[in-house]
């Protein structure tokens, strides 16, 4: 059977093995946003990034979409796996690729045509207002192919191939730092990287589906399996909509969090813009960690080992400690210079930096908090991940608000409620992997 059973030989070991293609990949992933934001900032400006920071809470919810439901597919063939049931994986991704394709095509639509009225809704300023129109609409069209490409490397992941996804998103990623300057000084300017951007994303999927149809028996295209399953719709929708409902969660504070952040004008935009662009990377190695937990759990879960899955949490707290520690460093010791990256305007930097000193704690704690979500969301108890995750919400926005009222600055009153928030987080999930009560399967074994 094509592909590497976790559940058998040394399990760190095999954690590990997964996990540093899962991480360099989500890391390549995420250099599309990042490798926009450094030309942005380089030859365009305060502007510029401005721009990207006021597209971001619409790209932040489909991707959140996707995210959702390329764990739900993870999950499901990973569990699949576990069983030995290759029919069922056929079945399950040929599901996974037509919806994809569906959902990516609405998404594109919707957001194309309620571009104004959203952008309307986040008080963007005015003097950016029709390039972040133009850069949100490029990019929701390559959406569509990067959701596809999504469902491919999540499958692969999912079998315990994640060294091949590494190939795909490294040609995309090199193709797009190549793009962004050449489409730039064309004179597209900012939206000149949303069309670096898509070319990058179909270049990347026309690689990751010639290399499924050539090497992978269970995962290549066979229209026979593309079909809406039912089976596959029931227990996507069990444990797929708590997910999807988590992230977009996610999008909705990171949409309040811009708003806030626009009331200081472009400076503090263009402030909040740069650390979120910090924020992603030391997210996604928190997701690769996520990945590696939800993957790994879901293979235990087919093979009926559900109570060896706490071998799972241990073996990666003992990963995290590096990453952990080498994020506090890099924040704590050299703020200046990573903002320096993005933004070159010194009042900019300044703003930056503080709001930085009060949020860095929170991005030191991501690879705990995803990995402790990443296990909850492989047993299947997603709800309660997004139950967590509203509660969470809730009280950073009645913090800020209440630091807001008290005289503390948009920026500084954000990161306090961020740096809340994930506090709530890790102590509610914590407490329920201890409460034993994720043995309690929602999802049947197939």
């Amino acid at each position: 059977m094509e592909g590497t059973d976790l559940t058998k030989g040394k399990l760190f070991n095999n954690m590990f093995v997964l996990l540093i293609p899962i991480f360099f990949t989500s890391l390549l992933n995420s250099f599309y946003s990042i490798i926009d934001s450094i030309w942005i900032g380089v030859l365009i400006g305060e502007d510029g990034i401005s721009t990207i920071t006021n597209c971001f809470p619409f790209i932040l919810v489909i991707t959140s979409i996707a995210a959702g439901f390329s764990v739900t597919t993870s999950v499901l063939i990973a569990r699949f796996y576990g069983e030995k049931s290759n029919e069922k994986i056929k079945k399950m991704i040929g599901s996974s690729y037509l919806l994809s394709i569906t959902i990516g095509i609405l998404m594109m639509l919707m957001f194309s045509l309620l571009a104004s009225n959203l952008l309307g809704i986040l008080n963007t300023p005015k003097e950016i207002f029709n390039n972040t129109k133009t850069y949100l609409i490029i990019y929701m069209i390559g959406f569509i192919f990067n959701f596809f490409l999504l469902m491919i490397i999540d499958g692969l992941r999912a079998i315990g191939n994640s060294k091949t996804p590494l190939i795909f998103v490294t040609v995309g990623t090199i193709l797009n730092i190549i793009l962004d300057p050449i489409f730039i000084n064309l004179g597209f300017g900012v939206v000149g990287t949303a069309i670096a951007t898509l070319i990058s994303m179909i270049i990347s999927l026309i690689i990751g589906i010639i290399y499924i149809n050539k090497k992978s028996e269970l995962l290549k295209i066979n229209f026979k399996y593309w079909k809406y399953d039912f089976d596959f719709i029931k227990n996507f929708l069990r444990l797929g909509i708590p997910v999807i409902l988590e992230k977009l969660t996610g999008a909705v504070i990171i949409s309040f969090e811009v708003y806030i952040s626009n009331i200081s004008g472009v400076v503090g935009s263009a402030a909040y813009g740069t650390i979120s662009k910090i924020e992603n990377v030391v997210y996604v190695i928190g997701i690769a960690f996520s990945s590696v937990a939800t993957i790994t759990v879901s293979q235990f879960i087919g093979n009926k080992k559900i109570n060896e899955c706490k071998k799972v949490m241990y073996e990666g707290l003992k990963m995290t400690v590096i990453p952990t520690v080498l994020i506090a460093i890099i924040i704590f010791v050299f703020p200046k210079q990573i903002v320096s990256i993005f933004v070159n305007s010194e009042e900019a930097i300044t703003l930056a930096v503080s709001f930085l000193m009060i949020v860095g704690l929170s991005f030191v704690l991501q690879p705990i908090k995803q990995l402790i979500n990443g296990f909850i969301f492989g047993t299947g108890h997603s709800l309660f991940i997004f139950l967590s995750s509203v509660l969470g919400i809730i009280v950073e926005i009645i913090i800020i608000f209440i630091l807001r009222n008290n005289g503390v600055g948009n920026l500084n009153a954000l990161g306090f409620g961020i740096l809340i928030n994930v506090l709530i987080a890790i102590i509610i999930n914590i407490i329920y992997y201890y409460s034993n009560r994720w043995k309690k399967q929602k999802i049947p074994y197939g």
